[in-house]
């Protein structure tokens, strides 16, 4: 998709998860030390998979908006909703 219509995703490997906290923070779980999340996104006409790097400690939800040192341009006002009940 991300090769035919460009944009950004995030790709999730099995016994991988990404937790997001109050939409600010997010954290790479893995069950597995194989196990890994990546940004994907096309970059002069390249697809690129970038590792997310898993740390102890929770990450600004910008962290995920970053290619490279760069910030993606995300055409979504508001990227992380709750969803209504």
């Amino acid at each position: 998709m991300i090769k035919k219509i460009g944009g950004f995703g995030i790709a999730i490997e099995n016994n991988c998860a990404i937790e997001f906290i109050d939409n600010k923070y997010f954290k790479v779980i893995t069950s597995k030390p194989h196990a890994g999340a990546y940004k994907v996104y096309k970059k002069r006409g390249e697809i690129i998979s970038e590792k997310i790097e898993q740390k102890a400690e929770l990450s600004p939800i910008r962290e995920l908006f970053l290619k490279g040192d760069c910030p993606l341009k995300i055409p979504f006002k508001n990227r992380i909703t709750k969803r209504k009940k």
